[in-house]
């Protein structure tokens, strides 16, 4: 068993609501799926694993209506990003393993993707007549952006550590 603490830090007062996401997120990640750590104070920990929002922006959505023939469609475009750089120490100080991850959020969903108007909750995307329905999940809120940035990079930074299963990895 290895004892890990998580701590974290913002090159912006304003990117630490989202690096406390972050970390609450990552640290349950991690520990979920690797059953020999346990969770311990910094200064006991023998492991550390640092992250620093370096860089977060969500816009508020941008709605736009096309008319083709009788057919109104509405659509709804979300755009955000997230900027994290990460370290894991030893209790030495010492970095085992450091990087840059990032994720980028552009995209554009019309309303009744999810089965309504696309402002009325979180739901997932259809793919059209024919096709399953996809894992996609569909902002509500800029709030949702937020979460579906972290979840990306925390699998990102967990796939890096060797600690997640593939499936729950998406680059786009």
């Amino acid at each position: 068993n290895a004892s890990i603490a998580f701590a974290g830090s913002s090159s912006n007062r304003e990117y630490t609501p989202v690096q406390e996401s972050l970390l609450a997120t990552l640290s349950t990640e991690l520990l979920k799926n690797e059953k020999t750590l346990i969770l311990a104070p910094r200064k006991e920990a023998e492991w550390v694993l640092q992250a620093e929002v370096t860089g977060y922006e969500v816009s508020q959505p941008q709605q736009r209506t096309e008319t083709s023939g009788n057919t109104t469609t509405r659509y709804i475009h979300w755009n955000g990003s997230l900027n994290v750089a990460y370290q894991v120490l030893d209790r030495a100080g010492h970095v085992h393993d450091a990087g840059n991850v990032s994720k980028n959020y552009n995209k554009e969903f019309s309303e009744g993707m999810n089965g309504g108007g696309f402002l009325g909750g979180l739901g997932k995307a259809s793919l059209g007549r024919g096709h399953k329905e996809s894992k996609e999940i569909i902002p509500a809120t800029t709030e949702d952006v937020k979460q579906i940035l972290i979840a990306d990079i925390v699998s990102q930074i967990a796939a890096n550590l060797g600690n997640t299963r593939s499936e729950e990895h998406t680059s786009e």
